[in-house]
C-alpha cells in the first residue's frame, strides 16, 4: 500500500490522506464494490500488484479498498479487469489467485501492529481486500512531525513492536518482503503499524515466471537476494530491509543499495553502508550494533529471526506501558548456535593445562604417613621440578595448538573468501542475467501493447470518423429538407408578394428610375472625389511612417498611447474591414502605460508584473497598447499558422535577459458597417475557424446569425469556411456584385443550423 494511508498535513482535507497521481486505470470516484457494500471515495496510490482508493463501507466508516491490478499484465475495461493481452489472461487468473490467498491468509493475522483485514471478496473479475483506515504519518514523516514528537526512546519502542509483529508474522510462515518507511505507519498513542502486504508470500513457496515480473525491489531497502531470480530468501530478509528501515531514520539518508555494497565486497573495496556504531551517542551502542548486524551484507552473517534480534535489545531498557499492552507473547525460535572455532581451542587448551597445574600441586590424600621435613622439603622440589617440566611442556604444547589454529583460520578463511567471491559472483551473474531477461520481456511486453493499443486506437478511430461522417450527413440532410421546406413555403409567399407588388412596382417604376438615374451620376461624382481624398490621405501617412522607420528616429517614431492593438488592412470595399489583433499575455497599467500590471496564465515565464517594455523589433514604444502599431510600421506580417515573431527589449528583466524573442498569437477580424463581426483564428492542419463575435440589436429583420455561431460553409455553393481570408473574400465578392442576402450553414452548440445575413449597409 505505500502512502496509501499516510495521515498528512496536505491532501484531503476531510480525510487527511495522501492522495496520488491517478490514471485512467483506476476505479471513478463514487464506484460500488460487493453489491454496493464499499463506495470508492477516491484514488490513493499504486503500485506493481495493485491500486489503493480511500472508500466507505455500508456503515460510512473509513476503509482502505485495495484492488489487484497489476498494471504490466492488466487494462481496465469499464470497471472490469482483462488481460493487457491475450496471451496474458492466464498470468492475470494467477496473479488474482496470489492475491486472495495472501489476503486469506493476512486475514488471519490478529497482531496490533499488523493492518487488519475486513474482508477479501472478488469483483469486476478481479480480487480486493478490505482494510484499516489508519490516522497517522508514516515512519519518516513521524520523525520530522513537531505533534508527533518521536525521541530516541520512542524509535527504540518503535522497533520492538514492529519486531515483535515481523516475529510473529515470520511464525505464521508468510514472508512481508516489502518494509521500508512507507510501509509503517505511526498511528494515536506512538503504536506502529505494519502495512502493504502486496508483495507478502510464503517463505518456502517458489516465484515463478509471473511473480518475477512483479517481485518488490526497493534501492535502499531491499537485500542483495531480492535482486536474483530465485535467490534463497528468509527471515533474515525482512530483518535487513527492517534495519535499512530505521537506518533511514536515524542517518537521515537512505542506506546505499545492497547490490552496490556486495560489488563493493566482491572488489575487495570499502563497504560503502558505514556502521552505526558509535556514530550517534544518543542512542545505546549494543542497540545500534544489533541494527549493523541485522543489515550485514551477506545473509548468513544477519540475524536469523526476529527474536535472536529481540533477544540482542531487550536488556537495554524496559517496555513502555504501551508496548507492554500491545506487545503480543511469541515463544522464541531455535536460531543457529555458531562457536568462534579460534576462540573455543585456545580456551580448551589453556585452562586444560592450567587445570593440570594446580591438580598436580595440590594433590595430598590424607591417608599417607606422616612425612618428616626433609621428606616434605624433598617432595616439594620434586614437585616443582615435575611442575616446572610439566609447564614447558604444557607451554610447547600451547604454541603448537596455536600455530596449527591460526594455520587453520587462515585455510578457513581462504575457503570463505573463495566462497564468498563465488557466491558474489554468482549473484552478479544472476542479476546481469534477469535484468537481461527482464529487459526484453518487458520491451516485449511494451511492443505487443503499443501494437494492440495502436490497432484498437485505429479501429476506434475509423468508427468514430465513420460515425462522424454519418451524423454529419443525417444532420445536412435534416438541414437542406427543412430549408427545402421553409423555402416552399417562403417562395409561396414571395409569389403572391410579387405579384402584388409587380402592379406597384410597375406605376413606381418610371419615377424610380428617373430618381435613381439622377442617383447615380450624382453618387460616381462623390465616390471619385472621395477616392481621390482617401488615396492622397494613405499616401502621405505612409511617406511619413517609412520615413520615420528608414531615418531611425526613435523619438519621432514613438507609437502614442491612443494607438489601437490592431493591424488594418485594406480589403476592398469600405463595407468590409479585415483587420488582425495582436493577442498580448499581459495588461498594461492605467498608470504606467509601458509597465505590465496583470500577467495572463499562458505568459511566458520571464513575464512579470511590474515588467517594463521599451522597445518592439528594435522601434522605442512608451505604450504596450501600441504594440500592434509599430509591428505594422516595422512590416510584420502573421505567418500562415497565425502566429507572429516579435522582438521584446526590457528595461528591468528580474533574469537580467533584457532582449526576448517570443512569438504572438494574432486573430483577424472581419467587420460589415451595418456593425456585424467575424472572427477568424487558426486551428489546426492550415484549418482557419470563422465565428460570429457580434450582432448588432439593430441590424434589422432577416439576420439570424447569432454570437457564438461557427461557420462552417457557404450554405448556396457549399463552399467550406476553412481559410483565413474566406469570409472576408467571399463578403467582398457578394456585395461588389450587388448582393444583400448571405446564407450559411453554422454549428450551433453540438447542432447543425441554416443562418441568414441580411446586409444593409451603413
Amino acid at each position: 500500500m505505500g502512502n496509501v494511508m499516510k495521515l498528512v498535513t496536505t491532501g484531503d482535507e476531510d480525510t487527511g490522506q495522501m492522495i496520488g497521481a491517478s490514471s485512467a486505470d483506476d476505479l471513478p470516484a463514487g464506484a460500488r464494490l460487493l453489491h454496493g457494500q464499499y463506495k470508492i471515495d477516491h484514488y490513493l496510490n499504486s503500485g506493481g500488484f495493485g491500486i489503493t482508493y480511500l472508500a466507505n463501507d455500508s456503515l460510512n466508516r473509513k476503509v482502505v479498498i485495495k484492488e489487484c491490478f497489476p498494471a504490466m499484465f492488466a487494462r481496465r475495461q469499464n470497471l472490469l479487469v482483462k488481460a493487457r493481452v491475450q496471451k496474458h489472461k492466464e498470468d492475470l487468473r494467477q496473479i488474482v489467485r496470489h492475491f486472495i490467498n495472501e489476503a486469506q491468509r493476512l486475514a488471519t493475522m490478529d497482531h496490533p501492529n499488523i493492518v487488519g483485514v475486513h474482508q477479501v471478496f472478488e469483483d469486476n473479475d478481479t480480487a480486493y481486500m478490505a482494510l484499516d483506515f489508519v490516522e497517522g504519518p508514516d515512519l519518516l514523516d513521524a520523525i520530522d512531525d513537531a505533534e508527533t514528537q518521536l525521541d530516541e526512546a520512542d524509535v527504540m519502542s518503535i522497533l520492538r513492536q514492529i519486531l515483535d509483529a515481523v516475529a510473529f508474522m515470520h511464525k505464521q510462515g508468510m514472508l512481508h518482503r516489502d518494509i521500508s518507511p512507507d510501509n509503517i505507519l505511526v498511528g494515536p498513542n506512538k503504536i506502529p503499524v505494519l502495512i502493504d502486504f502486496g508483495a507478502a508470500r510464503e517463505q518456502n513457496r517458489k516465484t515463478n515466471r509471473v511473480f518475477s515480473a512483479l517481485r518488490a525491489v526497493k534501492d535502499g531497502y531491499s537485500p542483495q537476494e531480492f535482486y536474483v531470480t530465485d535467490g534463497v530468501q528468509g527471515p533474515f530478509s525482512d530483518l535487513y530491509s527492517l534495519a535499512a528501515t530505521f537506518y533511514h531514520v536515524i542517518t537521515g539518508e537512505r542506506a546505499p543499495d545492497s547490490q552496490t555494497r556486495v560489488s563493493a565486497i566482491a572488489e575487495q573495496k570499502p563497504d560503502p553502508c558505514k556502521p552505526l556504531q558509535g556514530r550517534f551517542d544518543k542512542y545505546d551502542d549494543v542497540f545500534l550494533e544489533a541494527l549493523d548486524k541485522a543489515m550485514s551484507a551477506m545473509p548468513k552473517d544477519r540475524f536469523q529471526t526476529a527474536d535472536e534480534w529481540l533477544e540482542a535489545i531487550d536488556h537495554l531498557t524496559e517496555p513502555t506501558a504501551v508496548e507492554q499492552d500491545v506487545r503480543v507473547a511469541v515463544s522464541s525460535s531455535g536460531g543457529i548456535n555458531r562457536v568462534a572455532i579460534t576462540g573455543g581451542l585456545l580456551a580448551f587448551g589453556v585452562v586444560g593445562a592450567v587445570v593440570g597445574v594446580l591438580a598436580i600441586g595440590a594433590f595430598s590424600p590424607s591417608s599417607e604417613p606422616q612425612a618428616t621435613q626433609e621428606d616434605v622439603l624433598a617432595a616439594e622440589a620434586e614437585a616443582r621440578a615435575q611442575a616446572e617440566i610439566e609447564a614447558a611442556a604444557t607451554a610447547e604444547a600451547i604454541a603448537d595448538a596455536t600455530a596449527r589454529v591460526a594455520e587453520a583460520e587462515a585455510r578457513l578463511a581462504q575457503a570463505e573468501a573463495r566462497a564468498q567471491a563465488e557466491t558474489i559472483a554468482r549473484a552478479e551473474a544472476e542479476a546481469a542475467a534477469q535484468a537481461a531477461a527482464q529487459a526484453e520481456a518487458e520491451a516485449r511486453a511494451k511492443a505487443a501493447t503499443e501494437s494492440e493499443a495502436r490497432a484498437q486506437a485505429e479501429a476506434e478511430a475509423a468508427a468514430q470518423a465513420a460515425a462522424q461522417a454519418e451524423a454529419e450527413a443525417r444532420a445536412k440532410a435534416a438541414v437542406e429538407a427543412e430549408a427545402r421546406a421553409q423555402a416552399e413555403v417562403e417562395a409561396a409567399a414571395k409569389a403572391a408578394a410579387e405579384a402584388e407588388a409587380r402592379a406597384q412596382a410597375e406605376v413606381e417604376a418610371a419615377a424610380k428610375a428617373a430618381a435613381e438615374a439622377q442617383a447615380r451620376a450624382q453618387a460616381e461624382i462623390e465616390a471619385v472625389a472621395m477616392a481621390m481624398a482617401e488615396a492622397e490621405s494613405r499616401a502621405q501617412a505612409n511617406d511619413e511612417v517609412a520615413a520615420k522607420v528608414s531615418t531611425g528616429d526613435t523619438d519621432q517614431a514613438n507609437v502614442e498611447a491612443d494607438t489601437t492593438t490592431q493591424i488594418v488592412q485594406d480589403l476592398g470595399p469600405t463595407s468590409v474591414k479585415s483587420e488582425w489583433k495582436v493577442l498580448l499575455p499581459f495588461v498594461a497599467s492605467a498608470d504606467s502605460p509601458d509597465t505590465v500590471e496583470y500577467v495572463a496564465s499562458e505568459a511566458p515565464v520571464w513575464v512579470h508584473a511590474g515588467l517594463r517594455i521599451d522597445s518592439v523589433n528594435g522601434i522605442e514604444i512608451n505604450d504596450l497598447n501600441s504594440i500592434a502599431a509599430v509591428l505594422l510600421q516595422s512590416g510584420a506580417t502573421p505567418s500562415q499558422e497565425g502566429t507572429m515573431d516579435v522582438t521584446i527589449g526590457l528595461s528591468n528583466p528580474r533574469d537580467g535577459v533584457e532582449v526576448r524573442d517570443v512569438t504572438l498569437g494574432v486573430v483577424q477580424d472581419t467587420t460589415l458597417s451595418n456593425g456585424v463581426v467575424f472572427q477568424t483564428q487558426y486551428a489546426e492542419n492550415g484549418k482557419w475557424v470563422t465565428s460570429v463575435v457580434h450582432v448588432p440589436e439593430d441590424v434589422g429583420p432577416g439576420t439570424t446569425l447569432k454570437p457564438n455561431d461557427q461557420l462552417t460553409a457557404y450554405f448556396p455553393t457549399d463552399e467550406n469556411i476553412d481559410g483565413q481570408d474566406t469570409i472576408a473574400d467571399l463578403l467582398r465578392a457578394g456585395l461588389n456584385d450587388g448582393q444583400t442576402d448571405f446564407k450559411f450553414t453554422v454549428r450551433r452548440g453540438t447542432s447543425l443550423w441554416l443562418a441568414d445575413l441580411h446586409y444593409v449597409g451603413k
